[in-house]
């Protein structure tokens, strides 16, 4: 009988096969990740000692964004200095005078 059938072991097949190993494992690992959401072991040490959260999940004190109004944005200007009082004064109007929802107070508008 013959058992060589002129295939030998080289060094090429050891690369082969550990290739093969090593994608394998890798595959494995990102199962592993997707299946659990990639959320284990996210929590990092800050500078002060204390854990903090990872930037992918939202503090529960941040909630929900929104962005922000008229009126905020121009007190933002004024506060940054890139308009004076006498046009902010003139912009809040012209803007209350557009939409009155504007000028109310936000404890009014609340629903009781």
């Amino acid at each position: 009988m013959m058992w060589n059938t002129g295939m030998a072991w080289g060094p090429w097949m050891w690369l082969v096969m550990g290739g093969g190993t090593v994608a394998f494992w890798a595959a494995v690992v990102l199962a592993v990740r997707w299946a659990f959401g990639g959320q284990s072991g996210r929590l990092a040490s800050g500078r002060e000692g204390r854990v903090v959260e990872s930037a992918r999940t939202p503090l529960p004190a941040e909630g929900p964004s929104r962005t922000p109004g008229p009126l905020e944005v121009l007190q933002d200007r004024l506060a940054r200095g890139e308009i004076d009082v006498d046009e902010y004064t003139r912009t809040r109007t012209a803007l209350i005078e557009s939409d009155p929802m504007l000028g109310r107070d936000r404890t009014d508008a609340a629903p009781r």
